[in-house]
């Protein structure tokens, strides 16, 4: 076998390496920059030849790059090259992508831009880098952190993520050790593509306050892992499970279990920020004695951030009534210590990460912040860079939603997808692959190369719809999800059917998730039926939904959902929010048909009239804060913050009448601020009066150029099928 090597120079620094051998199918680019190759140039060389081995054509860049346009021009050329790359590592100091304007493309960040400074306010993405079509335009460089990059989503047609290849970031920490660090990795990972892995062991883990600590969300989580990995349901117990709940620093325990030599991979939901894992709150008590230690922990919290002490404490005695000893030590340096130690305790820190030695291969941190790779120093980059053997971690860069299905597709990673692959179908902008994304671990059968097929057989309408009778029901989703991607036109019916027959949750949440970017009559029939559905992310998805879409038919679904007495709490919150998005009136309209037919409760009276007044209270929670919108006497400032809750609440009901205000309202900033929010409106039965509106303004010469960019980014967003 013959092996060639070419060297391409482009300006100063750059350098490609390829490397061809006969079985390569793809190739795989791997930037560099130049201190980092010098430093590890023998890793980065034995990391490309064990690609090569993979049947991934390896091209090395070597470059300090100027600016993030600079690569991605590149990439794309690469991508359209003889041997097309299917995706990208960027080791060292490459530019940070720091994107604006694109809020919609995240799970949850919306930042207002305007308050907070860019670094702030900005979102750390790669998906500057693979996903092509996403429009974007130059904003400036940060003076401060040299290696960020401002960018602003442009109005383009594409308005939705769908990246051409997946990416990951290799980026050890600013220390004295960062190529030690950067070296040490790379043999890991050149160690650990050599030998077989099967995955065999899942851990998942909840930390407080998430999914509004619903048990049936977990019950439920592990039903779906069986679905996934079907091959776990065995005597050897393959699924472990830890609870915030069960200590009240359950932080050691998570600790030793990430350090199990036979963990595969490992799910952690739990809320989170730039250098913390927050695992414990406040403990629950049930002595009087620890009652009483717990609100002297809190009020000496308290004190401790206040400017004003004395009158903190006169508040309280006066408020609460309690001793005023209770007080007494809180600036005593020893029981300073000892508070500080206990709220340790109730979290992991990055320093926690780098004392111990994970050694599970692939980590989800399902939290805020904890993949904030554009920082000197992130939690996600800590069980990276230790003496363990954890490879990959999917984290975000900004914060990330509570509810978003974070499990989507798992299961293709046993059965060998690569890890880069599996998040350039679910992730958002946030998400990102820190570590090698060309991992992956090895197929459970033998008779499925999901890696290539994901690569091979994208469009092959014929391919896909043979895998709808695979046994595995993560290869049915997968199905579905490429049969959309390939435009199948009898997909919708397709979807309700299969909502309808099939056993597996998994596959009934995809149906209801790509029924979502159809939004035809065939998403109302299967909204109505999953807020009946036995999976509970498939009910809270559906209430959810239900408020995005606001239309009437899905009424009588929804109060049933109001009038059922054991739903889980994750779902009743949402219940509650999607009844903010409907008229009293026509919820109170069809509210005793439904509850003389539906309600089997004790006191069925007392209940009627308790649901009655919840109704009416969550249906007229926005009427006064949208009223500030319509009133010619209100101060423009005073105005800002209802127009910006459109984002979260979408409240139809008004749609018709914002839409008449855009059109007479002469404050441009205002126009702009309204036109954004009703991009949110993705799935409204109001939507085409928003559509039809923002064309109007967007060809209409009289308004300013940034009312018509935005009537136009909007109108291109709301013409996108999306889902969440």
């Amino acid at each position: 076998m013959s092996t060639n090597i070419k060297f391409l120079f482009t300006g100063l620094f750059l350098m490609c390496l390829l490397i061809s051998c006969n079985k390569e199918k793809n190739g795989f680019a791997i930037v560099v920059d130049t201190e980092s190759y010098k430093n590890a140039q023998n890793e980065i060389d034995a990391y490309a030849d064990v690609l090569k081995k993979e049947g991934l054509l390896p091209t090395l860049l070597i470059k300090d790059y100027a600016q993030p346009g600079d690569l991605k021009k590149e990439l794309v050329a690469l991508y359209h090259s003889q041997t097309p790359i299917e995706g990208a590592v960027f080791i060292g100091d490459i530019p940070v992508p720091m994107i604006r304007d694109a809020q919609h493309l995240t799970s949850a960040f919306k930042m207002d831009q305007d308050r907070y400074k860019w670094s702030r306010s900005s979102v750390p993405s790669d998906r500057f880098y693979d996903d092509f079509d996403l429009q974007f335009s130059f904003l400036k460089q940060d003076s401060v952190h040299t290696n960020y990059f401002y960018y602003s989503l442009q109005p383009g047609p594409v308005q939705k993520l769908k990246p051409e290849i997946y990416t990951g970031r290799i980026k050890p920490f600013e220390s004295p050790r960062k190529y030690e660090d950067l070296r040490k990795y790379l043999r890991k990972v050149v160690q650990f593509k050599a030998k077989q892995h099967v995955v065999d062991q899942l851990l998942y883990f909840a930390g407080h306050g998430y999914n509004s600590d619903e048990i049936l969300t977990r019950m439920d989580e592990k039903i779906a892992f069986l679905e996934q990995f079907p091959w776990f349901k065995k005597q050897q117990n393959s699924i472990e499970y830890i609870d915030h709940s069960m200590e009240v620093s359950i932080k050691e325990r998570l600790l030793s279990e990430l350090q199990r030599k036979e963990l595969d991979i490992a799910v952690l939901h739990h809320h989170g920020s730039e250098d913390t894992q927050y695992l414990n709150g406040t403990p629950k008590v049930s002595g009087i004695t620890q009652q009483i230690e717990g609100i002297k922990y809190f009020m000496r919290s308290k004190l401790r951030s206040s400017k004003d002490t004395a009158a903190l404490i006169a508040r309280y005695l006066d408020k609460y009534e309690v001793p005023r000893k209770w007080f007494n030590g809180a600036f005593s340096p020893g029981v300073i210590e000892n508070d500080s130690l206990f709220r340790a305790s109730l979290g992991i820190y990055t320093s926690d990460v780098l004392e111990i030695k994970p050694q599970v291969p692939f980590l989800i941190l399902d939290a805020c912040f904890n993949g904030a790779f554009h920082l000197n120093e992130y939690i996600a980059g800590a069980y990276l860079f230790n003496d363990g053997n954890t490879l990959a971690v999917q984290a975000n860069s900004v914060n990330s939603l509570q509810d978003k299905w974070a499990n989507e597709f798992l299961g293709l990673l046993g059965l060998g997808m690569r890890f880069g692959q599996w998040n350039q179908l679910t992730g958002y902008l946030e998400s990102h692959i820190l570590g090698d994304p060309s991992l992956h671990f090895t197929s459970k059968d033998a008779g499925i190369d999901i890696s290539s097929f994901f690569v091979e057989k994208q469009k092959d309408k014929n391919f896909w719809m043979k895998q709808l009778e695979w046994a595995y029901p993560e290869m049915q989703t997968l199905a579905l999800r490429m049969l959309y991607e390939a435009d199948y036109a009898l997909l919708p019916d397709l979807l309700l059917k299969t909502y309808k027959e099939s056993p597996n949750g998994i596959v009934r949440m995809e149906c209801l998730k790509l029924l979502t970017a159809c939004n035809d009559n065939n998403f109302i029939e299967c909204l109505s039926l999953a807020t009946s559905d036995s999976y509970e992310m498939i009910q809270r998805q559906a209430v959810y939904l239900i408020g995005k879409s606001g239309d009437a038919r899905l009424i009588p679904a929804l109060l049933r959902v109001v009038i059922r007495n054991n739903t889980s709490r994750r779902v009743a919150f949402m219940t509650k929010g999607a009844l903010e998005f409907f008229e009293k009136e026509d919820l109170l309209a069809v509210f005793d048909e439904v509850y003389d037919r539906e309600q089997h409760l004790t006191q069925a009276d007392s209940m009627k009239n308790k649901l009655q007044k919840s109704i009416i209270y969550h249906s007229d929670r926005w009427g006064d804060d949208f009223g500030k919108v319509f009133n010619p006497e209100t101060k423009p400032r005073k105005k800002r913050f209802p127009i910006r809750i459109l984002r979260n609440y979408n409240y139809h009901p008004r749609v018709g009448r914002f839409c008449e205000w855009l059109l007479r309202e002469p404050d441009e900033e205002l126009k702009v601020l309204m036109l954004e929010a009703l991009g949110w409106f993705n799935v409204s039965h109001q939507k085409t009066h928003i559509i039809a509106t923002c064309r109007y303004i967007s060809n209409n010469q009289q308004e300013s150029k940034a009312v018509r960019d935005q009537a136009l980014k909007t109108l291109n967003r709301l013409e996108t099928a999306w889902w969440r």
